[in-house]
């Protein structure tokens, strides 16, 4: 199935050489495994990537207990090389939502300072913490990552409370609300709010599961709820 999908590669892949590599005789310098930011954040819409990630970094304790020199990397988003890169409206939608591309230069001087310094997990990312948390409502109120987004979450509240959305009621709140959505969806397919007019549904203005996640961001930050 489509978790399996995921998780496999990954798990299978790590575990597999690492039993191999703790029966033999060999003896690496270094072995790294290359996690992602998405297990330390959160990815919406990607919890089995997420859980895949972190088998890697939790992996590292048994790797390091049976004598591999094992390391894991939780990598932010790849600007020239990976599936980002690829991809014209995924990366669109990464910058949108904060993120910002590591070049491959980059990369590789980050990965021979970690592998110098040892430290068993480490996290590379270049972003903007505070659009990330404008942009992702739960995370900007998440304890874990506080000390990046509770700064910037403190200065939405007053914003958000002002919101229009918030001063209205009954057919004057049904029409905003309406108008939020139809200009939000407008902006996420590159498209004038006019043309959506005979839209009934999503897939009908050209929504699709990765622009979806991007609605959502858009709705998040201008009405202040959690959709």
């Amino acid at each position: 199935n489509k978790i399996d999908a995921v998780l496999a590669p990954k798990i299978k892949g790590v575990s597999n050489l690492s039993l191999a590599l703790a029966a033999s005789d060999c003896k690496l310098d270094f072995f790294v495994s290359f996690a992602s930011m998405a297990q330390v954040v959160g990815w919406p819409g990607q919890s089995n990537y997420a859980a895949a990630n972190a088998f890697l970094e939790a992996f590292v304790a048994w790797q390091r207990h049976h004598g591999i020199p094992a390391q894991c990397i939780n990598w932010g988003v790849f600007a020239q090389s990976g599936q980002v890169a690829r991809d014209e409206r995924l990366t669109n939608y990464m910058t949108r939502a904060g993120w910002r591309g590591l070049q491959d230069d980059t990369i590789t001087k980050r990965l021979f300072e970690v592998i110098a310094c040892d430290e068993p997990v480490v996290s590379i990312y270049e972003a903007d913490c505070q659009e990330i948390a404008r942009n992702n409502i739960p995370l900007a109120t998440s304890s874990r990552l506080a000390p990046l987004t509770s700064a910037q979450h403190a200065d939405e509240k007053d914003s958000v409370a002002a919101a229009p959305l918030y001063q209205l009621e009954g057919e004057a709140l049904r029409q905003q609300a309406e108008w939020l959505v139809r200009n939000s969806i407008a902006d996420v397919v590159r498209s004038d709010i006019e043309s959506l007019a005979h839209c009934d549904q999503l897939n009908d203005a050209g929504i699709d599961s990765l622009s979806m996640f991007e609605l959502r961001i858009q709705l998040e930050r201008q009405s202040g709820l959690v959709v």
